[in-house]
């Protein structure tokens, strides 16, 4: 394909990332999870799996139509997926996947994952409003929020609904509850508003000295983008520690598995460019990108770790995995910019666009199915 002026690539990336994770006896490993060191006793009738998939697009598995009916229309573009890793995970012992058994009655999944969704979107505890832990401790985000520098100053979607919140769906306030046994999320990448990021990377140099960014929705940051974008993922922590927090007061007898996200380029010195489908990387822009892909995982991890003591939750890792398949790799599980349009619910570039191909998801549902057969040492 012939490269595409910077302009011409604007129509591309227009919405890129819009939308920008033992017991033979079913359910015994998730009911007898315990810290390690303490024990745990087979239960004589343990808990039918109970399974829920919530998140974002890398959750819902975006870019790999088809897609569950429903969910790619001009009312609801979730775009869930057959191919996403939660349709995969097994629990120990067992020969079908949750989903499978769900299938035949021998387990519930409500897989709810939704392209676009902010921690303002699972959750209002998440939202950084007056009365929350998140304002009193915050004062500096404040300012941020008023301005929409960040989204995370009102529920994401039109109407506030405790629990969990899709874009474009009913409020599913009834997927989590005290029968849950198991909870998968991918959550933040949005938040740090990693599409507008991709988005002028793409069409300038990002990396560039005193370089600002202008986000989708007009406002200009008010510091250059090397600075202004590390400030906005560290105050992701406060969110992501409200969003578990919430997870676990609505579905307090479920293990919580959160995943974080891979890299986008494989190599270390990045010291070349990258063509990324359709799209031009320089080696700054590759580096930054990295560099904030990396502090983006520090801060999942960051805050999984301060309840880890509190409730059952385990943190999944994805960058050794994913090391050696990022954007321009030769076997890359990533996708760089896809031009793609078809039908009146798509748009152009494809949802595939900087998401895991159906290898990478297949590589996310392995991460967990490993934690699950082993939840004492995973993480």
């Amino acid at each position: 394909m012939p490269k595409l002026s910077r302009l011409a690539k604007a129509g591309l990336v227009l919405l890129v990332l819009s939308g920008t994770l033992a017991s033979v006896q079913q359910g015994t490993a998730l009911a007898n999870t315990r810290e390690p060191g303490e024990s745990a006793l087979p239960l004589a009738n343990p808990p039918k799996p109970y399974y829920v998939a919530i998140g974002d697009s890398y959750a819902a598995g975006d870019g790999l139509a088809p897609y569950y009916a429903g969910t790619n229309t001009k009312q609801d573009s979730c775009r869930r997926s057959p191919n996403s890793f939660a349709t995969q995970l097994k629990l120990p012992g067992q020969t079908e996947t949750i989903a499978q058994e769900a299938a035949s009655g021998k387990a519930t999944f409500k897989f709810v994952a939704c392209s676009g969704a902010e921690s303002t979107g699972i959750t209002k505890a998440a939202v950084y409003a007056p009365g929350t832990a998140i304002y009193a401790n915050n004062a500096a985000e404040k300012v941020l929020d008023d301005r929409h520098t960040t989204d995370w100053g009102q529920v994401q979607s039109a109407a506030a609904a405790e629990g969990l919140q899709v874009n474009g769906e009913p409020h599913n306030t009834d997927a989590l509850n005290k029968d849950t046994t198991l909870v998968t999320i991918m959550i933040g990448g949005n938040d740090v508003r990693f599409a507008d990021v991709l988005k002028a990377c793409v069409l300038k140099n990002c990396a560039a000295d005193g370089f600002t960014m202008t986000r989708g929705n007009n406002v200009k940051d008010p510091d250059p983008l090397a600075v202004m974008e590390p400030k906005v993922i560290s105050l992701l922590k406060a969110h992501l520690e409200a969003t578990f927090v919430a997870i676990h007061a609505a579905a307090p007898n479920a293990t919580i598995l959160v995943a974080g996200y891979p890299l986008f380029f494989s190599g270390n010195p990045l010291n070349k460019s990258c063509r990324a489908g359709i799209a031009v990387f320089n080696s700054g822009e590759e580096k930054l990108l990295n560099a904030w892909g990396t502090q983006l995982d520090d801060v999942i991890s960051q805050a999984y770790n301060a309840y880890r003591l509190k409730f059952s939750i385990k943190y999944i890792n994805p960058l050794s995995a994913f090391s050696g398949h990022g954007i321009c790799s030769k076997d890359n599980w990533l996708n760089g910019l896809i031009a793609w349009t078809s039908g009146n619910a798509n748009k152009v570039p494809s949802p595939a666009s900087f998401h895991p191909t159906k290898t990478g998801q297949a590589a996310y549902a392995k991460l967990f199915n490993s934690c699950l057969a082993d939840l004492p040492k995973c993480s």
